[in-house]
């Protein structure tokens, strides 16, 4: 697929950035598994039954990835689970292993998780355990990995030369005066690892995904750049980034990018709810998806003077329509 055919949203974003580069992401994040990973062992395991299985558990299917790996010192495979979490959410962890539990039973296979936090506030230590206990006992101490990109200082990774580094830098700490720098630098890292057209030209729409120029700074950007950059470097980023098909590209993206900001809200809301008061009516459950950003963030702080589901029918019938 060509940069001028790819459409996507936010979430697509990150799922085809970890499927592109799914090695490139463990040597930058966890080179401790190429320990016991065999070389060229890694591979994209059954898609279709993963999202046979994300379906059944009710879950979106478009934001996970699976990775299937084959052990260093003997003849057998594992998985490596990756999750992108685009917001906080209560109870997290015990999400992440039970799509641990039914990955393990569905495929037969050891399974490594991990967790992309990437969401930019708030900035305090997201967990990497999942706990249940009683006083007198711990059953059971799940942990997972986690990559959290707003503890991450960008200027950390600019010395590794890895496309996920000049992906990911954009969504790591970035001072709002840093961002025509920050830019600058991925770019830079990017073209110098000489990628083939379509790989570079997704990752230099990741970056420009999350950090949008205003006309000014496009400008100091376009004159920074042509002093870093080779001038046949320069050309190439120009032609991937120019263009009626690239403005089409730009347009169709922030429109996913707001709608799959909205479905991601619906979704945790419905999952706070369900997870609260049980199943909900169908009818309540359509017209939470129906609300715009601003309808669900009321929603989410009126969620906490609610008792039952009576409350939530009698929010939503004044609410949904105004």
């Amino acid at each position: 697929m060509t940069i001028e055919q790819i459409n996507i949203d936010h979430d697509q974003l990150f799922k085809k950035l970890f499927d592109t580069f799914s090695l490139e992401f463990i040597q930058l994040f966890l080179p401790q598994l190429l320990d016991y990973i065999k070389p060229g062992s890694l591979r994209p395991a059954d898609k279709e039954a993963f999202s046979k299985l994300l379906q059944e558990i009710g879950e979106r299917t478009i934001a996970d990835v699976l990775i299937e790996a084959t052990f260093k010192d003997r003849d057998a495979s594992f998985l490596i689970h990756v999750e992108n979490q685009p917001s906080t959410q209560t109870n997290f962890g015990e999400r992440m292993f039970w799509y641990w539990v039914r990955l393990r039973e569905r495929y037969k296979h050891e399974v490594y998780p991990i967790v992309v936090f990437s969401h930019d506030t708030p900035t305090t230590k997201e967990p990497n355990v999942y706990i249940v206990s009683f006083p007198d006992i711990e059953i059971n101490r799940f942990q997972y990995s986690v990559v959290q990109l707003n503890q991450l200082r960008w200027s950390d990774y600019l010395n590794h030369p890895n496309p996920v580094a000049s992906a990911l830098m954009s969504k790591m700490q970035v001072a709002p005066q840093d961002r025509l720098k920050v830019k600058l630098e991925c770019i830079k890292m990017l073209l110098s690892l000489k990628l083939n057209r379509s790989k570079t030209g997704f990752v230099a729409t990741f970056v420009d995904s999350y950090l949008e120029l205003n006309p000014q700074e496009e400008q100091a950007f376009d004159a920074e750049l042509e002093k870093i950059v080779t001038r046949p470097e320069r050309k190439k980023y120009m032609e991937i980034m120019s263009g009626r098909q690239q403005r089409a590209l730009r347009q169709g993206l922030e429109q996913g990018l707001e709608l799959g900001r909205r479905d991601g809200e619906a979704d945790l809301m419905l999952e706070q709810l369900t997870y609260r008061f049980g199943k909900l009516r169908a009818t309540s459950t359509k017209q939470i998806k129906s609300l715009t950003e601003p309808q669900l963030k009321e929603l989410a702080k009126a969620l906490f003077g609610f008792t039952n589901t009576d409350d939530l029918v009698a929010w939503l019938g004044q609410n949904v329509q105004a």
